[in-house]
């Protein structure tokens, strides 16, 4: 299953606005999609056309377009967009959404939005009931650093509530909510049954949400081990060029590298043993390799090393779109004749630089179309 398409078909439907009309038909028992049910008209076309499950999904069948009659009447049961939307769903799917909001959803793509700071996992506590989170790290600059939130700190209720399976959506993904009280514990792992409980330790913290810009270079550090420099990078986040803030990121993210090869951290060309020992690990377990982030040295490597077909999960065509993220010609070739796939993204600075008029899926289709020329 490639969830990175799913994901990026997605985001596509919300940044692009297209107009979808039928021809008009004379039955006044018809009604006009262009105008009444434009939004619902919309969101059934185009999971009908990309949707990864639309084969297991009786609703998107081809055959509801035979009778545009039945078809104006279904899309009549179901006028709100969110709800028709998820109603659409596969059950496995859990990474597809729908937004209204294409400034927001911009803002969340480029790392901008309103949060406390943490960033955090869920897990059951061993009675199967009670939730609790662990910090897994905390932004730069935020209400949660400002405050003293580390990784790796536990935590088992909100705002004076305990939090279980019922309750912990509305209390952790409320948008609505901008200040939170979170409750912190203290772990105690169950080693017998493998599971963990949480004793509270009386340590509560109120944070505020505001406007935060997420840096994605989190840390980036050289470490001295037994004499021996390595460079850690810890990146939250694939960031080009976020124009509002006046950030390039890439310029950050080489600025970074720089530093490594400056304090003497060895670069490798390519892969380094311990990743080319990685690739036949994968191969031994059955596990897909992406290709997607490394360099072009990298993925020549992994390539020729590798005796399973690889996947570059959300790379487009480079000749198309000089991205960091797709692959020239060259690349494109190596993969078809590993036997492997290349999955095109949507998001615009995959597709094109042109900022007006801004990439649209004619884009996309352009870059699908190059690499099915190219690869088959």
């Amino acid at each position: 299953m490639n969830l990175n398409r799913i994901i990026s078909i997605f985001i596509f439907f919300s940044l692009f606005v297209i107009g979808c009309k039928k021809e008009s038909d004379e039955d006044p028992n018809i009604a006009k999609l262009e105008n009444d049910l434009e939004i619902s008209d919309f969101i059934w076309k185009g999971l009908n056309y990309y949707y990864y499950w639309q084969e297991s999904v009786i609703n998107l069948a081809d055959s509801k377009l035979d009778n545009l009659s039945n078809y104006s009447f279904y899309l009549s049961q179901n006028p709100n967009p969110e709800n028709f939307f998820n109603s659409l769903k596969h059950p496995d799917d859990r990474f597809s959404w729908i937004s209204d909001d294409y400034e927001e959803l911009e803002n969340y793509l480029q790392g901008i939005g309103y949060s406390d700071g943490i960033e955090f996992g869920l897990f059951l506590e061993c009675n199967d009931q009670n939730v609790f989170g662990f910090v897994r790290y905390v932004h730069k600059d935020s209400d949660a650093d400002i405050n003293g939130i580390k990784r790796g700190y536990f935590f088992n209720a909100v705002n004076g509530a305990i939090l279980n399976k019922d309750n912990y959506r509305d209390l952790l993904y409320d948008d609505n909510i901008l200040t939170n009280t979170y409750g912190f514990a203290d772990l105690n792992y169950d080693e017998n049954n493998q599971c963990a409980s949480l004793i509270s330790n009386n340590t509560n913290i109120t944070l505020n949400k505001s406007r935060l810009v997420k840096n994605p270079i989190h840390i980036s550090k050289t470490i001295d081990i037994n004499q021996k420099k390595i460079g850690y990078l810890m990146y939250n986040q694939f960031l080009g060029n976020v124009e509002s803030e006046n950030k390039d990121y890439h310029l950050e993210l080489n600025s970074v590298f720089g530093s490594f090869k400056y304090e003497g951290i060895n670069l490798h060309d390519g892969l380094s043993e311990l990743g080319k020992q990685m690739v036949r690990l994968l191969n031994y377990y059955g596990i897909m390799i992406d290709i997607s982030h490394p360099s072009k040295e990298a993925i020549r490597q992994m390539i020729e090393l590798s005796k399973a077909p690889v996947i570059a999960s959300h790379s487009s065509a480079r000749a198309l779109r000089d991205h960091s993220r797709n692959l020239d010609d060259e690349q494109l070739e190596w993969v078809k004749q590993n036997g492997g796939v290349v999955q095109t993204v949507a998001l615009g600075s995959y597709l094109t630089d042109r900022e007006d008029p801004p990439a649209n899926i004619e884009d996309f289709i352009d870059h699908i179309d190059y690499m099915v020329d190219k690869m088959g």
